[in-house]
Protein backbone atom coordinates (compact mmCIF):
# COMPACT_ATOMS: atom_id res chain seq x y z
CA UNK A 1 0.00 0.00 0.00
CA UNK A 2 3.14 2.31 1.04
CA UNK A 3 4.13 2.17 -3.08
CA UNK A 4 1.00 3.24 -3.72
CA UNK A 5 0.30 6.19 -1.48
CA UNK A 6 4.06 7.13 -2.53
CA UNK A 7 3.23 6.86 -6.23
CA UNK A 8 0.31 8.94 -5.86
CA UNK A 9 1.89 11.97 -4.18
CA UNK A 10 0.01 15.10 -5.49
CA UNK A 11 -2.91 13.31 -6.78
CA UNK A 12 -6.56 15.07 -4.78
CA UNK A 13 -7.34 11.36 -3.06
CA UNK A 14 -5.36 8.71 -1.40
CA UNK A 15 -5.75 5.08 -2.96
CA UNK A 16 -8.42 3.90 -0.94
CA UNK A 17 -10.68 7.23 -1.87
CA UNK A 18 -9.68 6.58 -5.44
CA UNK A 19 -11.32 2.80 -5.34
CA UNK A 20 -14.28 4.26 -3.98
CA UNK A 21 -14.26 6.64 -6.79
CA UNK A 22 -13.75 4.07 -9.26
CA UNK A 23 -16.65 1.88 -7.97
CA UNK A 24 -19.07 4.77 -8.10
CA UNK A 25 -18.03 5.53 -11.64
CA UNK A 26 -18.47 2.29 -12.87
CA UNK A 27 -21.76 1.51 -10.70
CA UNK A 28 -22.97 5.11 -11.57
CA UNK A 29 -25.71 5.91 -9.33
CA UNK A 30 -25.14 3.45 -6.40
CA UNK A 31 -27.17 2.74 -3.13
CA UNK A 32 -24.90 3.15 0.12
CA UNK A 33 -26.00 -1.07 0.21
CA UNK A 34 -24.58 -1.84 -3.06
CA UNK A 35 -21.85 0.12 -2.95
CA UNK A 36 -20.29 -1.52 0.50
CA UNK A 37 -21.41 -4.82 -1.29
CA UNK A 38 -18.98 -4.03 -4.52
CA UNK A 39 -16.10 -2.52 -1.71
CA UNK A 40 -16.27 -5.37 0.41
CA UNK A 41 -16.76 -3.10 3.49
CA UNK A 42 -19.72 -3.01 5.61
CA UNK A 43 -22.43 0.17 5.34
CA UNK A 44 -21.40 1.86 8.40
CA UNK A 45 -17.29 2.00 6.87
CA UNK A 46 -18.86 3.15 3.53
CA UNK A 47 -20.75 5.48 4.36
CA UNK A 48 -18.17 6.91 6.74
CA UNK A 49 -15.58 7.06 3.59
CA UNK A 50 -18.26 8.45 1.36
CA UNK A 51 -19.11 11.37 3.78
CA UNK A 52 -15.65 12.26 3.58
CA UNK A 53 -15.80 12.34 -1.09
CA UNK A 54 -18.73 14.31 -0.09
CA UNK A 55 -17.43 16.93 2.08
CA UNK A 56 -14.29 17.29 0.27
CA UNK A 57 -16.77 17.91 -3.44
CA UNK A 58 -15.46 14.51 -4.75
CA UNK A 59 -19.17 12.66 -3.93
CA UNK A 60 -22.98 13.65 -3.97
CA UNK A 61 -25.71 12.28 -2.27
CA UNK A 62 -28.56 12.26 -4.11
CA UNK A 63 -32.38 10.69 -3.32
CA UNK A 64 -33.29 7.52 -4.98
CA UNK A 65 -36.85 6.33 -5.75
CA UNK A 66 -38.03 6.85 -2.10
CA UNK A 67 -36.05 9.42 0.78
CA UNK A 68 -34.89 6.22 2.34
CA UNK A 69 -32.87 5.62 -0.61
CA UNK A 70 -29.40 7.41 -0.82
CA UNK A 71 -27.90 6.98 -4.34
CA UNK A 72 -23.72 8.12 -4.55
CA UNK A 73 -22.56 9.78 -7.66
CA UNK A 74 -19.78 11.39 -8.56
CA UNK A 75 -19.42 15.26 -9.33
CA UNK A 76 -17.40 17.19 -11.78
CA UNK A 77 -14.73 16.84 -9.04
CA UNK A 78 -14.34 13.61 -8.81
CA UNK A 79 -14.26 13.00 -12.51
CA UNK A 80 -11.56 15.50 -12.15
CA UNK A 81 -9.69 13.54 -9.25
CA UNK A 82 -9.92 10.31 -11.57
CA UNK A 83 -8.01 11.50 -14.24
CA UNK A 84 -5.19 13.10 -12.51
CA UNK A 85 -5.24 10.10 -10.39
CA UNK A 86 -5.50 6.93 -12.49
CA UNK A 87 -2.40 7.79 -14.57
CA UNK A 88 -0.17 7.65 -11.05
CA UNK A 89 -2.11 4.14 -10.00
CA UNK A 90 -1.17 2.46 -13.38
CA UNK A 91 1.96 3.97 -13.03
CA UNK A 92 2.66 2.14 -9.56
CA UNK A 93 1.09 -1.30 -11.04
CA UNK A 94 3.28 -0.85 -13.62
CA UNK A 95 6.58 -0.63 -11.11
CA UNK A 96 4.76 -3.08 -9.06
CA UNK A 97 4.80 -5.73 -12.27
CA UNK A 98 8.47 -5.07 -13.06
CA UNK A 99 9.68 -5.41 -9.27
CA UNK A 100 7.66 -8.68 -9.50
CA UNK A 101 7.89 -9.84 -12.67
CA UNK A 102 5.96 -11.41 -15.09
CA UNK A 103 4.72 -14.11 -13.91
CA UNK A 104 3.34 -12.28 -10.48
CA UNK A 105 1.34 -9.67 -13.18
CA UNK A 106 -1.84 -11.42 -12.13
CA UNK A 107 -3.60 -11.22 -9.04
CA UNK A 108 -3.53 -15.16 -8.27
CA UNK A 109 0.15 -14.96 -8.01
CA UNK A 110 -0.40 -12.90 -4.61
CA UNK A 111 -2.90 -15.14 -3.34
CA UNK A 112 -0.94 -17.69 -1.01
CA UNK A 113 -0.59 -20.98 -1.45
CA UNK A 114 0.01 -20.39 -5.01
Amino acid sequence: MKHYVDSMAGSPVNPVQMSLLMRVYYLRNATMQTLAQHMETDRTTTTRNVDVLVRDGFLEIAEGKDRRQRLVRLTERGHEALEVSIPKWRKAQDELKNALGDECGTISCAKPGR
